[in-house]
């Protein structure tokens, strides 16, 4: 492995504590890789701890050792049964236990407290081979507990819970109930286990606060009377970076000088108006096509671009939907100079790329209006769609095709509605046959284009209201009626319809949008 420097919180004397825990507490757990396996315990409290009679256990039986006499209860491979030496812990500060030989590989730039195999400075063994017989992973990725307890050695006297973790599920649980003279612990079937797992340079951590949130703190096992096993450990821990994780290229757009680990994302933006402009000035502003998403040879060897993967960032002024009709997810982005391109994301296992479904993933909401919202940084393949299957405009056809949500970064900008923009339709049901109409009242600022159209409750398209720049002269806002006709002159039969109002500031493409419902009535004999 490439040796790294590592920075650990847990080794930072500096913690913010809510209030003064009296107990030690386990802060952070590393499990992977087998390499970085390590345990950190910190001492919230203002006293002096000795940790000559405390213990540490991967086994949910490790009560054994007082009630069986087992002073091995952990497996005798990958499990570990340690009695730490007789060594003191200050007020606030943390202790670290590596659990692998080859640490060094991993943690570069400290020097751990205490060891589970034989050196100096080494736990102390139960009994021969209570550390395992595996010289590498010692604690299992996806599912294992970590119990932290104090015992005087003595079989008459019960084992003292201090702290315990668990994640992944319950099979490690700890559940004393009914064992010797212990009181009930919380079901393994309620205990509130830590869901996740982490990966390489990440730690299963305790939060800030050191809070052991919704644990009972009555009739437990516990060195002051709490009962360990039920902690809400969802709550109360998290997992978090151990290392500086990000962009090591010095020359890329999303460059990190205090990684030390690159994760991959190095990117460099290429400006929308560059895409738009990327081919030979002699070949104009149309392109020969071949097909609906090819350009031609010919075309193709002057734009350098041309399937080419590349990152772009604009603001979505639009989206379609074309799947219905057999294309993809549709976006439009615009830049500061208006310059426009589209990326596209095709469904699932389409014959263009494997694809995502959109309409089920996180971000599904850069699909919704109002558009002008969200500006995104996407990562695709640059392509075209050539509308007429001959030509491409390069003002308007060029398309990026995005494969994966991760190629997919968002920024949300804040929705400022403008004061003078109103829209508002009388909720009241009215009979078209008997000669009556509805009214509706709207306004915008200047620089808006409006459109107005009526849908039935299925979608089906009715009738546009208006579609331009309205003028309002001196007057603050328009209000005008409907009288249930559709496009056709036809009067709409009794339902629910629905007028909607969408304005969109031509200098930038913010759109914003809302739907009224109409009701008209059955006429009354």
């Amino acid at each position: 492995m490439k040796k790294i420097g590592i920075f650990l919180s847990f080794i930072l004397p500096a913690l913010v504590f809510s209030e003064q825990a009296d107990h030690l507490l386990l802060s952070q757990i590393v499990v992977n890789p087998d390499e970085a396996e390590s345990i950190s315990i910190v001492n919230p409290t203002d006293e002096i701890i000795n940790l000559s009679d405390y213990y540490i256990c991967d086994d949910k039986d490790y009560y054994q050792m007082q009630t069986d006499d087992d002073l091995s209860p952990s497996h005798f491979i990958n499990g570990f049964t340690a009695q730490f030496p007789d060594i003191v812990i200050n007020p606030n500060d943390t202790l670290l236990l590596v659990l692998n030989e080859d640490y060094a590989s991993f943690y570069t730039d400290i020097t751990p407290d205490l060891f589970l195999f034989d050196w100096d400075n080494s736990m102390l063994e139960t009994e021969d081979g209570s550390f395992g017989n595996s010289a590498s992973a010692k604690l299992d990725d996806d599912n294992e507990s970590i119990i932290l307890f104090k015992w005087s050695g003595n079989t008459g006297d019960n084992i003292e819970d201090i702290d315990y973790f668990i994640w992944g599920g319950i099979q490690g649980a700890i559940d004393k109930t009914d064992a010797g003279d212990y009181l009930n612990d919380t079901p393994a079937e309620n205990q509130m286990y830590f869901e996740e797992t982490h990966g390489d340079y990440y730690a299963f951590s305790r939060i800030s606060s050191l809070e052991e949130i919704d644990e009972i703190v009555t009739g437990g096992n516990g060195i002051i009377g709490h009962d360990e096993t039920s902690e809400n450990f969802r709550e109360s821990w998290e997992i978090i970076p151990v290392v500086e994780i990000g962009c090591m290229d010095s020359e890329a757009e999303n460059y990190n000088p205090n990684a030390t680990i690159d994760d991959g994302s190095c990117y460099n933006i290429t400006s929308i108006d560059k895409i738009v402009f990327n081919c030979d000035e002699e070949l104009g502003e149309s392109l020969t096509c071949d097909g609906s998403y090819n350009l031609s040879s010919e075309s193709a060897d002057g734009c350098p671009l041309y399937e080419e993967t590349i990152t772009t960032t604009g603001l979505i002024v639009d989206y379609f939907d074309i799947t219905p009709f057999g294309g993809p997810h549709s976006f439009t982005i615009q830049d500061d100079f208006d310059n426009l391109i589209a990326f596209v994301i095709w469904p699932e296992s389409s014959e263009y790329q494997d694809g995502f479904d959109i309409t089920q993933s996180e971000i599904n909401y850069i699909t919704q209006a109002p558009f002008g919202t969200y500006e995104v940084i996407v990562t695709g393949v640059l392509g075209a769609y050539c509308d007429d299957d001959e030509l491409l405009n390069i003002y308007n056809e060029w398309q990026l095709t995005v494969e994966y949500e991760e190629n997919i970064a968002v920024i949300v900008h804040e929705i400022v509605i403008p004061e003078d923009l109103r829209f508002e339709v009388d909720p009241y049901p009215f009979v078209p046959s008997r000669g009556q109409e509805i009214s509706y009242t709207y306004s915008i600022p200047n620089g808006y284009r409006c459109v107005i159209r009526i849908f039935d409750i299925s979608g089906r398209f009715i009738d546009t209201r208006f579609e331009g720049v309205p003028v309002f002269f001196d007057i603050p806002e328009k209000t005008e009626t409907w009288d249930g006709r559709n496009q056709l002159g036809e009067l709409s039969p009794p339902g629910v319809y629905l007028m909607h109002f969408e304005a969109t500031e031509v200098s930038t493409g913010k759109s914003f949008e809302e739907i009224a419902p109409i009701v008209i009535g059955v006429p009354v004999q």
